[in-house]
């Protein structure tokens, strides 16, 4: 077994025009997923490709599941209130956008996004626009608050901060932000703050390398 991971950790360090979502996730940089060591990722994707456990005891001595694997697009639950997602958008044939989504629940659902070139350079870095800034006022309609008389930032503090789930898609290249004020504000401040909304997520659409923000909706 030792000998079919080194084998494995060797094909996904080669140097390549493009990786596929097994290498990209076994060269993702240890520093973006703690839990799961290089060796173990490439032991869990060994085990799935052979039919074995999808299943592995991650750092923290808990267990790692591989839920989904598909031809651009994994995720693994990484532990009981932790899911991490990786999907690579294609721009040409040999350049591509790698991504990951990390979500942890504690309670509330919050995820953090990065994205990277093929050799896990940053992209989205201060002064690149390819991932908007999405921000409490983009869930209300500020036009409705201005008519009763409120103002918009006196609203955005009552919301106080946005715990937002982000969600790739195994089927197209738009991302899903979906924002949990719901269950993160208190019942009464939450149903003040209801009426002014227009939505509860916002899709991100995948265009020339960038992800354009779209208007809030129900989902």
């Amino acid at each position: 077994m030792k000998k079919i991971i080194f084998i494995l950790l060797i094909i996904a360090a080669l140097p390549i025009s493009a990786q596929n979502i097994e290498q990209a996730f076994i060269n993702l940089p240890e520093q973006y997923l703690p839990l799961l060591s290089k060796e173990k990722r490439s032991v869990l994707l060994f085990n799935h490709s052979i039919g074995g456990a999808d299943s592995i005891e991650n750092d923290l001595k808990g267990i790692s599941r591989l839920a989904v694997l598909d031809s651009n697009y994994l995720k693994v639950n990484l532990t009981e209130k932790s899911t991490f997602e990786m999907k690579i958008w294609h721009l040409n044939d040999t350049a591509e956008i790698i991504g990951f989504s990390h979500t942890v629940c504690a309670p509330v659902c919050d995820s953090q996004v990065a994205f990277f070139d093929k050799n896990f350079r940053r992209l989205d870095t201060d002064g690149n626009q390819m991932f908007p800034d999405i921000a409490v006022q983009d869930f209300l309609n500020v036009v409705k608050i201005a008519d009763e008389g409120e103002r918009v930032e006196n609203v955005v503090k009552k919301h106080d901060a946005l715990f937002a789930t982000i969600s790739f898609s195994p089927k197209d290249n738009d991302i899903v932000l979906k924002s949990n004020a719901k269950e993160f504000l208190p019942k009464e401040i939450y149903a003040d703050l209801e009426k002014y909304l227009i939505g509860d997520s916002i899709e991100l659409t995948f265009e020339n390398g960038i992800f354009r923000e779209g208007a809030a909706q129900w989902r």
